[in-house]
């Protein structure tokens, strides 16, 4: 999927959000083909089990 595509799916992050990621090194693992950005959607949804926290205390992660 596209960062447009990803973007649209999880209203709560950006295009901006996501390229941000990319040159920070977070967020989602993606793929060059070319020019372009792709994600897999197996690869989006690990990444979002990995960031499930159990409250907002330290210590607090999945």
């Amino acid at each position: 999927m596209t960062p447009d595509e990803l973007a649209e799916a999880l209203p709560t992050l950006s295009k901006a959000k996501l390229a941000y990621w990319r040159h920070g090194g977070v967020g989602p693992r993606y793929r060059k083909v070319g020019k372009s950005v792709l994600y897999v959607l197996d690869e989006v949804i690990e990444w979002l089990e990995s960031t499930a926290r159990h409250g907002t205390g330290p210590g607090q992660e999945g």
